[in-house]
């Protein structure tokens, strides 16, 4: 049975291709003013949204969509999250494919690191490197170079210590 000191030794990695946020949306939000002295009136403004694995990371606001999205623009390099746990947030809790809610199901190790843009073969993962995927997202396809299924072994999640060979 894995126990929660055995997943503290894995090392968990965001898919290759994965950003910070998954997810960026607006939205507008209006609310009804009262005064007696100029009047009753909707007010409204713009909500930015950053999200992550369907969660709501940060939020940003402005008058128009186009000051939210300045706001937004400038804010962005400077979210942080309470509990986060480094800048992509915390790996282990959920399916390492972008923008998946999911909670993972499978530990598949990462084989060969390549270099995103070139191909090149930049050697090899650690022994405790994981990628988490859940159910649906398992198979991995046979198109990429770092994340195609033949570059991964599936692991034992009740012992992720051992391959499931």
């Amino acid at each position: 049975m894995t126990t929660p000191e055995d997943i503290a030794k894995l090392r968990f990695l965001p898919h290759p291709e994965a950003e910070r946020f998954d997810s960026v949306t607006v939205d507008i939000a209006e609310r009804w003013k009262e005064s007696e002295l100029s009047g009753d009136e909707w007010r409204f403004s713009y909500v930015i949204t950053f999200w992550r694995h369907g969660d709501p990371i940060a939020q940003v606001s402005g008058p128009s969509v186009e000051k939210a999205l300045i706001v937004a623009a400038y804010e962005f390099s400077r979210i942080e999250v309470e509990g986060a746990k480094g800048y992509m947030g915390d790996l282990s809790a959920y399916c390492c494919q972008p923008g998946c809610p999911n909670p993972w199901e499978v530990l598949k190790h990462p084989i060969t690191r390549y270099e995103r843009y070139s191909g090149a073969n930049t050697g090899p993962y650690k022994p405790n490197d994981v990628r988490a995927f859940c159910d649906r997202h398992r198979d991995r396809g046979d198109c990429a170079l770092d994340d195609a299924d033949r570059n991964y072994i599936e692991l034992d999640a009740t012992n992720p210590f051992y391959d499931k060979a």
